[in-house]
């Protein structure tokens, strides 16, 4: 049996702040285009860890930030 879990934060995030911490990261230029919403597109997307909490005794420690960070180490390292 197969089981999907969300497993950040039981926590919003738009696009923009996502984005905007990503570049300043990286320390890049920003190089953005916005264009209009297309089918499928969502304003808002919320994860939900109720089951992950409940299954793994699941708490998130670490911050969108520091996430982040991190995932950008890795892949610079393995890329």
């Amino acid at each position: 049996m197969c089981m999907k879990l969300s497993i950040w934060k039981s926590c919003t995030v738009s696009l923009k702040t996502l984005v905007d911490q990503i570049y300043e990261l990286l320390q890049k230029p920003k190089n953005i285009v916005h264009t209009a919403m297309k089918p499928g597109d969502v304003n808002i997307t919320y994860a939900n860890i109720d089951k992950a909490k409940m299954l793994l005794n699941y708490l998130p420690k670490t911050s969108m930030k520091e996430g982040l960070k991190k995932y950008i180490l890795w892949y610079k390292q393995n890329h």
